[in-house]
């Protein structure tokens, strides 16, 4: 090594590498932070032992000028004798390794491989080889340092300038890789998470299974003859278990949703206290269960908030859940709903021992919730009672929806029964929804796909469809532009997609299709009965047209 100006030459890195031999990490994968901004120039492996550069030299001129240099440049330098002290210090992390040929030899070979060998996936430590001049020794040396791995070799005599900007070079890999070690850290975090998400998930879902189960069972053993009460308890219990499943996967999809930034909102005008006392009712079983109590204070009648109705459903599900759960037995959980000012605030109160696990649970995808509509939440520890603070801007309430409702189920009523075509693959998802739709005395006709939609329809034109999304033969986007195509000027045909895809832009697709209206499984019921007797009263009933078609029949 000099400080002349000789030319260097670079020789292109071997393909050549040790095999990663499955071993114990020897390199701390957990350490994420401490790493230099990109733009540092001094030392661009960051400080600390990942951003110095290990140097394998007998005592000379290569040693002391590789330490003049670099520590003039603020780079860390540790020399050392033989292979097994580097192999020692590599353990402990490094930036870089500048290997001299005159230290090289079998024994310390071995070493050195073997302590490269041991490097986890994500890393392949930078080395910088200086071989000795053309003999029959140095032949063996070049040799010997290109089956060190990821190798760039310095000719003698390299230029100061030459080595301080191999160096750095190097060290801004070597950084890349740090950095990919700890995405890879955090990637590994996530799913353990993900893991620990969907064990719990399990666990909660086989809870309503068995609950549905169960009140089936009743059913069954009572028969058509049974006392009344327990048919109707029973069908209470199937009712409000199902809406806590469909509860647990709208939980699962805002997980995908929130990791992926995919969550769009439809703010309208709500009642909070309404939500809150509708969220109460679904956990009274569950909280007389465990022997504790739900209450409720309300300042006023009504505290309208402008927020999405069913993210917001959620935020007051997952803390009234949590809750619940981090209450002892026989505790309280108490909930607040009150205007303050611009704002309206639900605060929770329960009882909770040391540790909040559900609640420190909930609250990141409550605060990333209300954070979409300008709301926020704050937990805090008040002796034995914790409590959860919510707030969220208020609004005027929109009146007139329930008369509206009563107006057009009444309209219905004096319209006539409506031709409904259903089309599902599922057997037991069509002949289900039939049988409800019967009892209700709509006229039903059935397609297993969308072909027997469309010839269905050229039969004999219903007044509505509902068509699943995910048919066998063509996807009910399809089948919404056919019929589309086909009428051709003539009366739209109401189209209703009733499908589990239900994330914004499945909505945007239905839409776009031609479909008037988009429906998520499961549907509830009352909701759908509402829409169609909207559809009576402002068609008048049984279409003009569909009347027609049936009396020539």
């Amino acid at each position: 090594m000099t400080s002349d100006s000789a030319e260097t030459t670079d020789v292109p890195r071997s393909d050549a590498r040790p095999s990663l031999r499955d071993r114990p990490l020897r390199f701390d994968p957990d350490l994420d932070e401490g790493l230099a901004p990109p733009d540092a120039e001094a030392n661009p492996a960051g400080e600390g032992a990942e951003g110095r550069v290990l140097m394998l030299a007998k005592v000379g001129l290569d040693e002391a000028l590789a330490e003049k240099v670099l520590t003039k440049a603020g780079i860390e330098l540790l020399v050392r004798r033989g292979g097994d002290e580097i192999a020692e210090e590599l353990a402990a992390g490094a930036g870089a390794l500048i290997v001299s040929a005159e230290a090289l030899n079998p024994t310390s070979l071995r070493q050195l491989l073997d302590a490269l060998a041991d490097q986890p996936p994500w890393s392949d430590l930078p080395i910088l080889a200086l071989p000795q001049e053309e003999s029959g020794s140095s032949r063996w040396t070049s040799g010997a340092m290109e089956r060190l791995g990821n190798v760039i070799f310095l000719e003698r005599p390299v230029r100061n300038s030459t080595l301080l900007s191999a160096v750095r070079s190097a060290l801004r890999d070597r950084k890349r890789q740090y950095r990919f070690r700890a995405m890879l850290s955090r990637l590994e975090k996530v799913e353990r998470k993900r893991a620990e998400f969907l064990v719990e998930l399990g666990h909660e879902v086989r809870n309503p299974l068995n609950v549905v189960r169960n009140a089936a069972s009743i059913l069954r053993e009572l028969g058509e003859g049974g006392p009344s009460e327990d048919r109707e308890r029973a069908l209470e219990l199937i009712e409000r278990q199902t809406a806590q499943l469909s509860r647990m996967v709208d939980d699962l999809l805002d997980v995908s949703r929130f990791n992926l930034g995919q969550v769009a909102l439809e703010r309208r005008t709500v009642d909070l206290g309404q939500l809150v006392r509708k969220t109460l009712e679904r956990f009274s079983l569950t909280a007389k269960a465990e022997g504790e109590e739900l209450s409720l204070d309300l300042e006023a009648d009504e505290v309208p908030v402008q927020a999405d109705p069913e993210s917001l459903e959620q935020v007051i599900f997952h803390l009234v859940r949590a809750a619940i759960r981090d209450a002892p037995a026989g505790g309280k959980v108490h909930l607040d709903v009150a205007a303050d000012g611009p704002r309206a605030v639900l605060t929770v109160r329960t009882a909770a021992g040391e540790a909040t696990p559900a609640l420190d649970q909930a609250l990141p995808i409550v605060r990333n919730l209300l954070e979409l509509y300008g709301g926020r939440v704050e937990g805090r520890r008040d002796g034995e009672e914790a409590i959860v603070v919510a707030g969220l801007p208020r609004r005027a309430v929109e009146r007139g929806g329930r008369r509206h409702r009563e107006a057009a189920g009444a309209a219905a009523r004096d319209a006539g029964p409506l031709s409904v075509l259903v089309v599902e693959d599922s057997t037991d998802g069509r002949e289900g929804l039939c049988q409800l739709l019967e009892l209700k005395s709509y006229r039903v006709r059935m397609a297993a796909d969308g072909g027997e939609a469309l010839e269905a329809v050229r039969e004999e034109r219903p007044d509505v469809a509902l068509v699943d999304i995910g048919l066998p033969d063509m996807d009910g986007y399809e089948v919404a532009r056919r019929l589309r195509e086909e009428e051709d000027g003539s009366e739209p045909l109401p189209l209703i997609a009733l499908t589990g895809y239900g994330q914004p832009d499945d909505r945007r697709r239905a839409l776009e299709a031609g479909f008037d209206l988009h429906l998520v499984k499961p549907v509830d019921p009352d909701q759908l009965f509402g829409l169609l007797a909207d559809l009576a009263a402002k068609t008048g009933g049984a279409s003009k047209k569909a009347r027609k078609a049936r009396t020539k029949g």
